[in-house]
């Protein structure tokens, strides 16, 4: 009797109170997951939605502060960048937008850049960029980077490697290989980043002297740039530059002019070419002639009368550039200088 009684099912009000507390915990597992979960990951999806990617005006600064400062935006933007692949758009912006988060997102950025998203790859390239000098830890990552089967990404690697800068050095002879991309951005952007490098990157000169020859017009412009950059590092370049001193781009013209001045050219040789540069059409190409010219000094004696033209230039601003330059080739002001 007693055994029966045992097992007597349970009568309908304890079977309806613990359904009830079985469903009253469902739903405040729901309820938790939600909030812990999904509500966070719809509001980070909102956010990042109204871009179409990454290079779409996304500021990835403004947008951790809405998605609530870095500690907060790194947990919500790293759960969002595991989201499956539909989702591609909206995880390469997250990956951007933690460059914002700055170098406490590093280690993500670096695994971020061997994802199997292009997008992602190169929003990952992107953010690092965005970080600059405080992601030196990913140029190794970086470097290998450049030679991803994708061009943006090869592009946004060679973009985060200038915005390192020097700190970057041990990436030049992964992007001075790089100046022979097929693909004429990446060949720019190359140039433009060993430049950022500054005298690290003096052992891609000889490169960079090929690479003015380039047939893309941005690849001659970001190289003249970057010889200029690289300084007095650079002298072999001298005659090249000379030569750019022609090119049919007037911005290359101008940034070869530059870079003269900024290697420090001091002998005679430069002059014809850079007297000749005094007529250009462009005035700043005028403008910085004159201005290598006066710094040469009294061996740039050649080039005074094209100077003396400059004079009456039709453009205000190079004349007294023009007659700066005079004064030093003729050593004027130098007694009253040693008097003071």
């Amino acid at each position: 009797m007693a055994d029966a009684e045992k097992r007597k099912p349970p009568d309908k009000s304890r079977r309806a109170v613990i359904l009830a507390t079985v469903g009253i915990v469902v739903i405040m597992g729901v309820a938790a997951f939600t909030g812990a979960v999904v509500l966070p990951l719809w509001g980070t999806h909102r956010v990042l939605r109204g871009y179409r990617n990454h290079a779409s005006g996304l500021d990835p600064e403004k947008t951790v502060a809405r998605l609530g400062g870095p500690q907060h935006a790194m947990s919500r933007l790293l759960a969002y960048q595991r989201l499956p692949g539909w989702l591609k758009p909206r995880r390469s912006n997250a990956t951007f937008v933690l460059g914002g988060c700055g170098a406490c997102a590093v280690p993500a950025l670096i695994e971020a850049l061997a994802d199997t998203d292009e997008e992602v790859r190169g929003a990952a390239g992107a953010a690092l960029a965005w970080i600059g000098p405080e992601a030196k830890a990913a140029v190794p990552a970086l470097a290998h980077a450049l030679r991803d089967t994708e061009p943006d990404v090869r592009f946004c690697a060679g973009w985060a490697l200038g915005d390192i800068g020097p700190e970057a050095r041990e990436a030049v002879p992964a992007l001075t290989k790089t100046l022979g991309d097929a693909k004429s951005r990446v060949r720019y952007c190359a140039a433009w980043a060993l430049g950022e490098m500054g005298s690290e990157a003096k052992a891609a000169v000889p490169a960079l002297i090929e690479a003015l020859a380039d047939t893309d017009d941005d690849v001659r412009m970001n190289t003249a740039k970057a010889l200029g950059r690289i300084g007095p590092e650079a002298k072999e370049a001298v005659p090249a530059l000379l030569e750019a001193l022609d090119d049919m781009y007037v911005i290359v013209r101008w940034y070869a002019a530059r870079a003269l001045g900024e290697i420090g050219p001091k002998g005679k040789e430069v002059v014809p070419a850079l007297a000749k540069a005094l007529s250009d059409e462009d005035v700043r190409v005028r403008e910085t002639a004159a201005a290598v010219l006066g710094d040469i000094g009294p061996e740039a004696k050649e080039a005074v009368p094209a100077l003396e033209k400059l004079l009456k230039d039709k453009n205000v601003d190079v004349r007294p550039i023009a007659a700066a330059a005079l004064k030093k080739i003729r050593g004027e002001g130098e007694e009253k200088s040693d008097g003071e």
